[in-house]
């Protein structure tokens, strides 16, 4: 599995064997999981409380003998990064996107509302079955704003010559990473246009 639930929910556990890590699992800790003394302990208490929220997901099991002693299915791992997001002076714990439990869809639409000529965009203004609050909807994001400046920004007479179909999101959303149709949206950014397909 790609991610996977516990019912403790201090985590979110992400398989990394996907992306070509093999072996390798990302643990977040949840902000609002109410774990503040995480902040306290060394990296290696942190990875203990983390294997023992794994191992309550994955008892022993039986036969599972070595030496008449029973073996844990999730060992202690022989490496790890703990990252204290809270700590690093880039970020200082920021949240790039905080909505009131009462927000709709409808806020994420005003977020990416132009104002003028300034556009907004990033995962606080993508619908959130695209990829709120993810890196994935923040690239979707840049790249709707980056095809609607084109679009809109070119003038008059360019727009008349041109004898393909102005750039759309939806051909932008093909097969490529993050469901980003990466070849395209570079021929867009570098030309301004998209040989999609013709009018007829």
């Amino acid at each position: 599995a790609l991610q996977f639930e516990t019912t403790d929910q201090r985590f979110h556990f992400l398989n990394l064997h996907k992306y070509g890590r093999e072996g390798q699992l990302l643990c977040h800790i949840w902000g609002d999981s109410n774990w503040e003394e995480h902040a306290s302990l060394s990296d290696e208490e942190v990875v203990k409380e983390v294997i023992c929220g794994l191992r309550a997901m994955f008892p022993r099991k039986p036969g599972s003998e070595i030496g008449g002693e029973q073996q844990d299915m999730v060992p202690f791992p022989a490496l790890w990064k703990v990252t204290r997001w809270s700590l690093d002076p880039f970020a200082l714990g920021a949240y790039t996107e905080f909505q009131d439990p009462r927000a709709t869809e409808d806020d994420r639409d005003v977020y990416a509302r132009p104002e003028g000529r300034i556009l907004f965009t990033g995962e606080g203004a993508v619908p959130g079955n695209i990829g709120a609050q993810c890196t994935h909807g923040a690239v979707l994001g840049g790249a709707s704003a980056a095809i609607a400046l084109l679009s809109e920004g070119v003038g008059a007479a360019r727009r008349e010559a041109q004898e393909e179909e102005s750039p759309r999101i939806g051909e932008l959303l093909g097969s490529g990473p993050m469901s980003l149709d990466v070849p395209i949206l570079v021929e867009v950014l570098a030309t301004g246009r998209c040989k999609g397909r013709k009018r007829r």
